[in-house]
């Protein structure tokens, strides 16, 4: 009896002291205010109201967008965004096998990436403790199979507290929100805005351009990119792709020596290498494995084709030379086709012509031989079996038209390059980079 009195009057004792204590984020829901009531893009938007004295107030932020999706990949950019302290962001992506998101700093180009890659439809990253700042956030990856667009929904929260008074403000800058609808939910009162297209928003998302196929052809026919910001990049129909790999080249350095493995084990380009001849904060390299020789050729490569390729790599901002394609033949092939595995060379299709280009065998394992080739630029590319009677062409052929390289810009001598950013060293740049990597980290 006595112990039970005494549980009886801890408890009573314990409800008192948490009716006694502040309920959390009591936001006045008739007092809060939020202006303009019918925002444009680029509107500062302000929350005001009242809530407990010196209370902490959460505040989050939800909105979505559909991104299309193009040769099976989406990539969406929002440009300037604040990001307070203390925060945490979640992007959820719905018909997506691979998720990547990246922020860099504005006035640091080199970004930290997350990438989620879990089994299902779905993919999921969140991230808390970013150190504030204006960021350029992008938001890319792949989809699944057969999808046309990709819904993203996009939460960033934050925390301010009352005044004394308990009086509060806080202000968004809507610039990088896409017009529509989108939810504000402040210390649990929630309300839903529409945002208004602005007629001129350069801080607006930018999501991937649509091929646009030039020529006057078909829109299943290969063709150069019309617009966007790659805009020598070509478009290849899906049923012409065997296998396609989008990768992406984290903090390019000038003057450094990259190699970098594709992604896919299935894919037989193995990896690239390369010397950078300026700075980038990503590089996009795509690879396309071709089930058909592609259009923008006249003529199938001479001698036996084992597998042809297509390249692109990004280089608006960065110049590259002394490419190196390294590739693997499967050692059945050269076996039923009676070819030597020292008879095989990278051919590349450049001004109207295939060029052999210098290929060396490197080694051979159970499944493979492999081998690696120097290139003067990306374009068409085929695995080929020479003969006899193959016909060959100096190694060191000019770059071709835009029309079959996509890749003008990756000529090792002549032209100018785009601008980057001052030279810092590499030692000061390499300290700036581990810094801001390291405050990334923290949280």
């Amino acid at each position: 009896m006595g112990d039970a009195m005494l549980r009886m009057g801890v408890l009573a004792v314990l409800m008192m002291i948490a009716l006694a204590l502040p309920a959390g984020a009591a936001v006045n829901e008739s007092t809060l205010t939020i202006t303009p009531e019918n925002p444009t893009q680029g509107d500062v938007v302000v929350m005001q109201g009242k809530a407990n004295p010196n209370e902490d107030i959460p505040i989050t932020i939800t909105f979505q967008m559909d991104v299309p999706v193009s040769g099976g990949t989406f990539d969406y950019r929002l440009n300037g965004v604040e990001i307070p302290s203390p925060n945490r962001f979640t992007v959820v992506a719905e018909g997506c096998r691979r998720l990547s998101v990246s922020a860099s700093l504005s006035f640091l180009p080199f970004p930290y990436t997350l990438t989620s890659q879990e089994e299902g439809s779905t993919q999921t990253i969140s991230q808390g403790g970013v150190p504030s700042g204006k960021y350029n956030i992008r938001i890319f990856g792949d989809a699944i199979e057969g999808a046309s667009t990709v819904r993203l929904k996009v939460e960033a929260w934050t925390e301010i507290r009352a005044d004394a008074s308990g009086s509060f403000s806080y202000s968004y800058n809507s610039a990088p929100v896409p017009a529509g609808l989108f939810d504000v939910n402040v210390g649990g009162v929630r309300r839903t805005l529409m945002l208004s297209e602005s007629e001129f928003n350069p801080s607006s998302p930018t999501p991937t351009p649509s091929p646009s196929p030039s020529g006057g052809g078909s829109s299943s026919s290969e063709g150069i990119y019309t617009s966007g910001p790659n805009p020598t990049d070509v478009y290849v129909p899906p049923e012409n792709i065997e296998i396609q790999v989008v990768d992406y080249i984290l903090a390019v350095v000038k003057d450094e020596h990259i190699t970098h493995e594709f992604s896919d084990p299935k894919l037989d380009i193995r990896s690239i290498e390369f010397d950078s001849l300026g700075y980038s904060d990503e590089l996009m390299v795509k690879v396309q494995e071709l089930k058909n020789t592609s259009t923008l050729v006249d003529k199938p490569a001479p001698g036996m084709t084992y597998k042809s390729f297509r390249f692109f790599v990004d280089t608006q901002y960065n110049r590259i030379k002394n490419i190196l394609i390294n590739f693997r033949v499967e050692n059945s092939w050269l076996e039923n086709n009676s070819v030597n595995a020292s008879s095989v060379a990278l051919y590349r299709y450049a001004n109207g012509q295939w060029n052999s280009l210098n290929t060396t065998l490197v080694g051979q394992d159970e499944a493979y031989t492999h081998y690696t080739a120097s290139s003067p630029g990306f374009s068409v590319f085929a695995i080929v079996a020479q003969t006899h009677t193959n016909e060959t062409a100096t190694s060191q052929e000019t770059l071709p038209t835009n029309e079959v390289n996509p890749n003008p810009t990756s000529q090792s001598t002549g032209g100018s390059a785009t601008p980057s950013m001052p030279t810092v060293g590499l030692l000061g740049l390499t300290a700036v980079i581990m810094c801001a990597y390291g405050l990334l980290r923290r949280g």
